[in-house]
Parts: C-alpha cells; structure tokens; sequence
C-alpha cells in the first residue's frame, strides 16, 4: 500500500511538468491564463432549477454527471436542451441504488463479522 501512494505522489509530481513541456505551443483562448471546470454529480433538480441559470447568467458553461436511475426522468428534455445551449452531460454511474445497497451490504457484514 505505501508503495502505491509514493507512486501516485510521484506521478502527481511529474506528471504536471510534463504536460506543461509538452504543451510549449499552446495558447489559451482570448489570452486567457488558465481554465477551471466546473462539474455538477447525479442530475439534481437544483442543478436544473439554480446552476444552469446561475452558470448561463455568467456566460458559463458546466459538466453534469447523470446517473441512470437517480435524475427525475420527467426532466430528461430540460437536460437536453441544457446540452444543445452547450453544457455537457456525461454518464456518472448507471445503476446508483445497487452501490448504496452493495455499500451498506458490506458495512452489516463487516459489523456482524466483528461481533
């Protein structure tokens, strides 16, 4: 396990140096300096309802994780169109319940196995 994480200290230590040698040529847009990405996980009605309108009002745009049973599917159009105005949409996880019940499967089991 400590052999693991010095990897991962090790390569998040590298590996910014590399992408900045790597990218000797690339500009930012309108001179911009640098870039921050917003991400919004599980398709809540509130990203609908606060963030999207919050975001386009400041002429930004975010990345929304969908789950596949987890949004209200009578929203899916208003989710469509936030994509068509140029917000992404990705895939966070397919089936949310069935980790949550997997979750606390694993935590009854660990508590019952210890007495």
């Amino acid at each position: 396990m400590i052999k693991t994480i010095q990897l991962l200290i090790i390569i998040l230590i590298i590996n910014p140096f590399q992408s900045v040698a790597q990218n000797k040529e690339f500009t930012w847009p309108n001179g911009a300096k640098t870039a921050i990405c917003l991400t919004y996980d599980d398709g809540l009605d509130s990203q609908l309802d606060i963030a999207i309108p919050d975001l386009e009002n400041e002429n930004l745009k975010g990345t929304f994780y969908l789950t596949g049973d987890f949004f209200t599917p009578g929203r899916i159009d208003k989710w469509k169109q936030a994509a068509r105005k140029g917000h992404e949409l990705g895939n966070h996880i397919i089936v949310m319940n069935l980790i949550f019940r997997i979750m606390n499967f694993l935590i009854i089991s660990m508590n019952w196995a210890r007495g």
